[in-house]
């Protein structure tokens, strides 16, 4: 105990001076998982990363073992949470290890803490598997065990390339030790799907604690006890298995690479005993009673083993410690105090710590004592701590503090290249044992700074780069020869866009074969007292706004033309001076429809210089207003069917849906710009375009984007390209007219275009969480990096041809 003391003393005085000033700012979880969930540390991996996206395992408060999806990118949510198992316990032992397979498919393993002696698989039937549908039926495997009530627990899958994809999966089945079961490269069970002892400890009485890694090509790593410690005098041993160099089966090597057994004895069963493992920690050999237990392995840039445990002498005594293999020997450190233990029972029960596995000198650890101030507190706290000098001094930053609810086993998936998007995952809640606990999975962007920080503005040439590879891309992969409907209409805005700063005549034909196309019209009927406004996608809707703002597009291409064709414009002028001439004034009776009919009006009035064309688009504004403008918060509801209270968020808040908001202030930039100075009802449109920009501003997400429903961001979490990139262009709209101050929203177009510069726009040029076709924010809609949609595009190359105008008048740092 003195010894202990006194090391705790070193660490502190070495590490406190130089991580002082690094406690200043609020600290938390940057996104959730799954709002209901926790786990144990032996199950690995129990995340996964391929393709953009996270596949995260725990166990919900109502015993389910359960997966959820996340966008790396972003940490939100894709697709549903899958229910794997088709049974219940509550028990934290029974979350799955998530198995990435070579051809692509996952596997999830998975089983019962207690109970029948059963093991149990699902395998996708698809590549990115996002709901419950995308997964294969549960399948149950027999186990071997000689006791009762003893089942099978703690699944850590592997698949091996140099043994031609076979699969291991490691649990304690039989005799209560480890064990393992093996599978071909697509799933199937080997050895009649018979599980074999690995490593043998006694009767099971006392069974090894193993943590496993792997390569994934040819060697898996174990790392163990002789037991667990509240029964055994631990030692800490590891050995590994290695491929034969030919792709066979091969053996089991001591640390130094030293022959143990060959694999093949121990499926003749012949198990491991601990005791022929080399050690790498000594029961007693710092001159205490502490017991360690197993929590963390992974490999350093050289390969080497590098892993973390803790030791415990009681439950207010108890500490971490690290261990690198260098080649030669184990060097063995003290980390810091782990704090105390979760709860009496199973003293030895911390918040676990963790390695890095991209940095294998930083570690992450959960304790309720500050390792910085050495202060006991009441709440579990999340900790980092990167060494210089293979774990002798540590220098410590606190991942969260002052949390209302304990941070407890962090855990880092592995495989995630890009190094802005790796993270660091925990669960977050009430946990009183490991039966009984509610929860949920957290996670923190290991660089926050680097993931979140806006990086340097482009310059004009960069944008325009942007604009030329987002409109080639669209072009090369989509037909120009599609109906004059709004939303093929909405792209068409974009590209005149795009054609105005790049002067590429490849876009201008493109819309021109459009416009011929659908001859210079959009709904075609020609019977006028056929005519409606209200939706409908036939010919006879021809005053309905979804398909006048093909008008825009019409109109700008007669104006660029050399002959100024009339046919060009005559359609236009004909179906809103048919409009003009009724009595009504409902026309616009949803957002969208600002957008759509708005700047026709106002190009018409350039075109033609009849002022009906002002007067009556505020007149028909008036009544849009009339209907769905929130006064309060300066914002409009998409349509009447959306006004508060009577339709609300999830959450009980005003949902203001993003696109619906987008399409009215885009909408009122293209007005302000067009109007001319001294109209009378000039400064009416400026007080509602110039609030909106005062309520968007103070919605904007962190990440620069706005979520779906602008005002309740939980509704349906996550970013969307169509609405930021029309608030984008309106912004920067405002400020090339000198509307909006330039001080005042730089920065909120700084941020919105770093997100819509990067997340949302794909390496081959595609935009991506575009929200499909809709009319409101949808809970558990899926949007991610392949959502796109032509008018989504259309709103980015807006926005991006806005941008480089602005560059050209704005220094932006």
């Amino acid at each position: 105990m003195k010894l202990l003391n006194i090391l705790m003393s070193l660490c502190l005085l070495g590490c406190y001076t130089s991580v002082l000033a690094q406690q200043t700012t609020p600290k938390s979880y940057d996104f959730v998982v799954a709002e209901d969930g926790a786990w144990t540390w032996y199950n690995d991996e129990r995340a996964a990363y391929k393709n953009g996206k996270l596949y995260t395992s725990y166990v919900k408060s109502d015993g389910k073992t359960a997966l959820s999806v996340n966008d790396i990118s972003t940490g939100y949510a894709v697709g549903s949470v899958v229910l794997l198992s088709t049974w219940a316990q509550k028990d934290d032992h029974n979350n799955a290890s998530v198995l990435m397979r070579e051809d692509g498919k996952i596997m999830a393993f998975y089983s019962k803490h207690i109970g029948p002696k059963k093991n149990y698989f699902r395998t996708s039937l698809v590549e990115e598997p996002k709901k419950q549908s995308d997964w294969g039926d549960e399948i149950m495997q027999l186990t071997t065990n000689d006791s009762d009530h003893k089942g099978a627990t703690y699944n850590n899958a592997y698949q091996l390339s140099a043994e031609q994809g076979k699969i291991y999966n490691f649990m304690r089945t039989n005799n209560f030790n480890p064990n393992v079961k093996t599978y071909d490269k697509d799933g199937q069970p080997l050895r009649d799907g018979k599980d074999f002892i690995l490593f043998k400890n006694g009767d099971g009485s006392v069974r090894p604690y193993v943590k496993y890694t792997s390569n994934n090509v040819d060697r898996i790593d174990f790392f163990f006890t002789d037991g667990h410690p509240r029964k055994a005098d631990n030692n800490l041993y590891h050995c590994y298995y290695q491929t034969n160099k030919d792709g066979t089966q091969g053996k089991i090597y001591q640390t130094d690479g030293s022959v143990i057994t060959d694999l093949a004895s121990v499926f003749a069963g012949k198990p491991i005993d601990v005791q022929s493992v080399h050690k790498l920690y000594h029961f007693g050999s710092d001159g205490t009673k502490a017991r360690p237990w197993t929590h963390n392995i992974n490999y350093d840039k050289k390969g080497n083993p590098v892993v973390s445990y803790s030791k415990q002498i009681d439950i207010n005594t108890i500490t971490y410690h690290y261990a690198k293999w260098n080649g030669n020997l184990w060097t063995n450190h003290l980390v810091c105090d782990a704090g105390k233990g979760l709860y009496n029972g199973e003293d030895d029960y911390t918040g676990i710590i963790t390695i890095n596995p991209y940095n294998t000198n930083q570690i992450f650890m959960s304790s309720n004592k500050n390792p910085m101030t050495g202060v006991e507190g009441e709440r579990y706290e999340i900790y980092s701590a990167v060494t210089k000098n293979d774990g002798e001094t540590w220098t410590w930053t606190a991942i969260t503090e002052n949390s209302e609810k304990d941070n407890l086993r962090p855990y880092v998936p592995k495989g995630i290249k890009s190094k802005k998007n790796q993270v660091a995952l925990w669960f977050y809640g009430e946990y009183t044992t490991y039966m009984n606990y509610k929860a949920k999975i957290v996670g923190e962007f290991i660089h926050r700074n680097e993931h979140q920080k806006v990086g340097k503005m482009n310059t004009k040439k960069e944008v325009k780069k942007i604009i030329l590879k987002v409109n080639d891309y669209w072009q090369a992969n989509n037909k120009a020869e599609l109906r004059s409907f709004w939303d093929h209409a909405a792209y068409h805005t974009g590209n005149m866009a795009a054609y105005e700063i790049t002067k590429k005549e490849a876009y201008r034909h493109y819309s021109i074969d459009w416009a011929k196309h659908n001859e210079w019209k959009g709904a075609k009927s020609d019977i006028k007292s056929n005519w409606k406004y209200k939706y409908g996608e036939t010919d006879d809707f021809v005053l309905f706004g979804d398909w006048q703002i093909c008008f825009q597009t019409y109109i700008d291409l007669y104006n660029l033309s050399d002959d100024k064709e009339e046919a060009m414009v005559a359609r236009a002028k004909e179906v809103m001076k048919y409009e003009m001439s009724t009595s009504r004034n409902d026309y616009w009776w949803w957002a969208d429809g600002l957008y759509m009919v708005m700047p026709v009006m106002t190009k018409l009035y350039h075109l033609t210089g009849d002022k009906q064309y002002l007067d009556k688009l505020y007149e028909y504004f008036a009544y849009s207003k009339s209907i769905m403008y929130d006064g309060e918060t300066g914002l409009f509801f998409r349509d009447a069917r959306y006004v508060f209270p009577k339709h609300k968020s999830v959450n009980g808040l005003k949902d203001f849906w993003a696109r619906g908001d987008g399409w009215v202030f885009a909408g009122l930039a293209k007005v302000l710009q067009d109007v001319p100075e001294d109209w009378e009802h000039r400064t009416y449109f400026e007080g509602i375009y110039k609030k909106m920009a005062v309520a968007l501003k103070q919605a904007q997400q962190q990440e620069g984007y706005w979520t779906r429903s602008i005002l309740d961001p939980k509704h349906a979490p996550g970013p969307e390209t169509s609405g930021t990139a029309f608030f984008t262009y309106g912004y920067l709209c405002g400020m090339n007219n000198g509307i909006l101050s330039v001080d005042e929203y730089a920065p909120v177009v700084k941020k919105s275009w770093n997100y819509l510069s990067s997340t949302a726009l794909n390496e081959n040029g595609k935009v991506g969480y575009v929200q499909p076709i809709g009319e409101r924010a949808i809970p558990g809609q899926q949007v991610d990096e392949n959502s796109t949609a032509d008018f989504g595009v259309g709103a980015y190359l807006l926005a991006a041809s806005e941008m480089y105008k602005f560059l050209g008048k704005h220094k932006v740092n």
